[in-house]
């Protein structure tokens, strides 16, 4: 329900129990731990997360057979933890062991699907749009096997799949897989829920791909609304959703629109490392945005420093590239 707060006092309660029944060095106390860490990820507490992860994970790594299955629950959540704060290759890392533990025998087939999502979601980050394609594909199939075709979870990679095909220039499979996910979100939490916000933010891509950004910015609106009723306005989610809407009204000249968005994503990005995805993409926000006003020795300068953080931490980021270039 989004009530972080809340269940990370359960959450505490649940690891204090379980060590006073079970002790330090059983899996169940393992669990309550990596219960705890993914909800501290979620309240942006993203060390204090790895570090309860980081203890459940040497736990688990010492009951041999008994903890192996848990391993790969972690390794969603410690790689999910890690690619939050821009670690891309330690996420990398945990996500293609936990696939690798996941393949055997017997092997937690739910959390390899969870694996093979967010790995897919990673290599779209990084630029390697047809190995995202690839992994995308895999997951949705074994999430259709497990959680049926209706789960919001099986949605979710619909969309992810429709921003891939956004950027490999596939407007019109992009749209399908978003008109999909459309009624699968509309029925699990109707029109005026929170989490209807990465199918507003992925629509309003779709429209502003097919330059209509006059139908784009009431979806985007929409996204960043609801994400900024579920987080607080440092969070890495809101961030990346007011970007959305400072790239539209940098590209649609209404640059007092677009400042006021970017100025909206600034707390959260100061947070940020400089390896990170949103702070590389608020700085080409940025570059494009002096550009646009005709501040041409500012743009200019922001165009060499974004496209040098670009070039040393997302070397295959095309797209990124592609706009800089034609500043």
């Amino acid at each position: 329900d989004g009530e972080y707060d809340q269940a990370r006092e359960y959450f505490n309660r649940e690891v204090s129990i379980a060590q006073a029944n079970f002790g330090d060095e059983h899996v169940r106390t393992a669990v309550a731990l990596l219960n705890l860490g993914g909800t501290l990820r979620r309240l942006g507490e993203y060390q204090l997360a790895i570090g309860e992860m980081l203890r459940a994970k040497k736990i688990l790594e010492s009951l041999s057979t008994e903890g192996s299955q848990q391993l790969v629950a972690l390794a969603v959540n410690l790689g999910n933890t890690y690619r939050d704060i821009g670690n891309l290759n330690e996420a990398s890392d945990v996500y293609e062991a936990g696939l690798a533990r996941s393949a055997t025998e017997g092997g937690d087939q739910r959390h390899r699907a969870f694996l093979l999502n967010n790995s897919g979601e990673l290599l779209y980050d990084r630029g390697f749009v047809t190995q995202c394609n690839d992994r995308l594909e895999q997951a949705l199939q074994l999430k259709i096997q497990i959680m049926g075709p209706d789960h919001p979870s099986t949605a979710r990679t619909m969309l992810l799949l429709a921003r891939a095909q956004l950027a490999s220039g596939n407007i019109s499979v992009a749209k399908s897989w978003i008109d999909k996910a459309e009624k699968l979100y509309l029925n699990q939490y109707g029109a005026e829920h929170n989490r209807m916000a990465f199918w507003e933010l992925t629509n309003g891509m779709y429209m502003h791909a097919i330059n209509a950004a006059a139908g784009a910015r009431p979806w985007l609106d929409r996204g960043v609304d609801h994400r900024m009723a579920a987080y607080n306005a440092q969070h890495i989610d809101v961030v990346s959703a007011a970007l959305l809407l400072a790239r539209l009204e940098t590209s649609t000249q209404n640059l007092d629109r677009a400042r006021y968005w970017l100025s909206v994503a600034t707390p959260g990005i100061e947070l940020l490392n400089t390896a990170q995805l949103e702070r590389i993409e608020a700085a080409i926000v940025t570059a494009e945005l002096l550009t646009a006003e005709g501040r041409e020795a500012a743009g200019n300068s922001a165009t060499v420093q974004a496209l040098a953080l670009v070039e040393q931490h997302f070397p295959d980021r095309r797209d990124w590239r592609d706009r800089l270039t034609q500043l």
